[in-house]
């Protein structure tokens, strides 16, 4: 990612000065309501926690969500004189990282054509302040956490581990209201320089900085790859799990609670690849590095469209009642069955 030191590292820039107190305040309160709805939805998580890697992870990768957003809101929270962002392209997946960095007095100061990612002080000379780096930090484990949360649901859906009970409707709402009032949160704390769905933008195009090792620049940008693999590697294990499971039994089984649990969470993180996808800037390519005939836009779309059918079919295989059922594939039972319908016939 490129967040453009503004070369204001001194005084910042003071439009819109102090934050009104009672703005601050309603941040706060939204911010704790949300850190209370969450941690509601975290308890009946541990509560029914599952016995395997997969629920572990998941689970991991939510508190690690949750702390995250603690830091960005006592960070925005205790950021006085806001600067505006350096970069404010509305369509710029990385603009919550930027607005983060400048409101709270951290702007990261990179080469503008490498995304190298790198934290600086713009003042080195000032006292640091905890609760900056915190959330700077928080920033930076966006992508990575999300990472977590994309690999451990595809593994779930593969392997045939559910990474969670089907929630009651209380602990649906629970996550719901968290999440909505976490993002109120950040966009009054952070004076309107921080949009509703910022957050997931640049969570899901961050990924890209993690797991592209090559340069990319000018074909897809590295903010690309990890939405684009989100999307396909999600659908792909949900085609697998729903055809497996009612038709082809190649996978180990899953009972229907934990399938439809499993598959309700991977299309949550599906629709948020989508939306990052459909509300920031598309990938420009190079045409002197590579031909005019590669039509990346035709191939992106028609990959992405291929495992957005296939998920769908998957999903409606795994969540459809009938024609399902897990003692089907116990061989034991099948032999119970032959030994008795056999005898029946000798009798």
């Amino acid at each position: 990612m490129a967040l453009l030191d503004t070369g204001e590292t001194e005084t910042g820039d003071d439009r819109g000065g102090q934050r009104p107190f009672r703005a601050r305040g309603l941040g706060v309160v939204l911010g704790v309501l949300g850190v209370v709805a969450e941690l509601t939805w975290l308890a009946w998580r541990v509560t029914t926690l599952p016995v395997n890697l997969v629920a572990i992870a998941v689970l991991a990768a939510e508190v690690v969500g949750l702390a995250g957003t603690l830091a960005i809101t006592v960070g925005l929270a205790r950021s006085r004189r806001p600067r505006g962002i350096s970069v404010d392209d509305r369509r710029d997946s990385h603009r919550f990282a930027f607005a983060v960095a400048d409101i709270v007095g951290r702007t990261r100061s990179t080469d503008v054509h490498r995304d190298v990612v790198r934290v600086v002080r713009t003042a080195p000379h000032r006292r640091p302040r905890r609760s900056a780096e915190a959330a700077m930090g928080a920033v930076l484990l966006e992508g990575p956490r999300r990472l977590v949360l994309v690999g451990a649901l595809s593994i779930g859906l593969v392997v045939g581990l559910a990474p969670m009970r089907m929630p009651p409707t209380w602990a649906i709402g629970a996550a719901a209201v968290a999440a909505v009032l976490a993002a109120s949160s950040h966009v009054v704390l952070g004076g309107g320089r921080i949009r509703f769905g910022d957050r997931t933008r640049w969570s899901y195009s961050s990924i890209g900085e993690v797991v592209a090792a090559a340069d990319l620049d000018g074909v897809a940008p590295r903010r690309w790859v990890g939405t684009m693999a989100s999307i396909v590697v999600v659908n792909l294990a949900i085609a697998l799990r729903g055809t497996s499971d009612r038709w082809t039994h190649g996978l180990a089984p899953m009972s229907d609670a934990d399938r439809i649990a499993t598959m309700l969470v991977a299309i949550v993180v599906v629709a948020g690849a989508l939306f990052t996808m459909r509300t920031v800037q598309a990938p420009v390519i190079d045409e002197a590095r590579w031909s005019r005939r590669l039509e990346e836009r035709t191939a992106r779309q028609s990959a992405l469209g291929a495992t957005v059918v296939l998920g769908l079919i998957g999903l409606l295989a795994g969540v459809l009642p009938g024609g399902i059922d897990v003692a089907d594939d116990d061989p034991v039972r099948v032999e119970q069955l032959v030994d008795e319908r056999a005898g029946s016939v000798d009798g």
